[in-house]
């Protein structure tokens, strides 16, 4: 009987170079060990599929990131579809599924508990200040959380729409209560959030300026 392993997609297309793709694949379980020795037949089968892929062409373009659990695969998004890689990974006898789309918009459910920190701070500070509170999940290891910093976080259009905002970074490595408090299966995950905490806007993986700025701007005004 195959073995079943869940993959989560976490970041969809974040444009690396003029027609270089990103995306990261989390998968549960993918480091086993068997009598003390890790065993990387199964993750190394995969990344040798991926690599016959023609928008990616080369082992060096799949990253294991072991302690991770994940892939972070560089691809031409041109000639390699996310259809492509979860067919060659049914092929090997896995089962890939997406973990969730890419934004989602309108209220959602506030979760049951008590708030971890340190977003229990920021929501406190949201509050006395009037502001919504944009959450920036991120970890230091994330090819992508990087890219997400540089090309629209920083920009000038975001930046000024952030006036209206209480805004955190949240290193999932350091505070993994918070990620799980809040569902987070990929990183960057972009959270806002009401004055009581519940959710309004959720980005996974890349998002434009533009496109930030706009939806931060059309929150604040409502």
């Amino acid at each position: 009987m195959a073995m079943t392993i869940v993959l989560s997609l976490s970041v969809k297309a974040a444009t690396l170079e003029s027609e270089m793709s990103q995306v990261t694949l989390f998968v549960e379980g993918m480091m086993k060990s068997r009598g003390g020795v890790t065993w990387l037949s199964w993750p190394l089968s995969v990344v040798a599929a991926l690599s016959e892929l023609p928008g990616i062409k080369s082992e060096e373009r799949v990253e294991m990131i072991l302690d991770r659990d994940a892939f972070t695969i560089a691809y031409d998004a041109t000639l390699t579809t996310l259809d492509d890689m979860y067919t060659v990974i049914l092929d090997l006898g896995y089962s890939p599924q997406l973990a969730s789309e890419n934004v989602s918009g309108g209220d959602a459910s506030t979760p049951s508990g008590e708030v971890p920190q340190p977003i229990a701070e920021a929501l406190i500070q949201a509050r006395s200040e009037g502001k919504l509170l944009l959450i920036d999940f991120f970890a230091q290891w994330c090819i992508a959380c990087k890219a997400l910093d540089e090309q629209t976080l920083n920009s000038e259009e975001v930046q000024s729409a952030l006036a209206g905002y209480v805004f955190v970074k949240v290193d999932t490595d350091q505070f993994p209560e918070s990620a799980m408090y809040y569902e987070v299966v990929g990183m960057p995950t972009l959270l806002i959030l009401g004055a009581n905490g519940n959710e309004k806007f959720r980005s996974i993986g890349s998002i434009s300026a533009a496109d930030l700025s706009e939806k931060l701007e059309v929150l604040n005004s409502q």
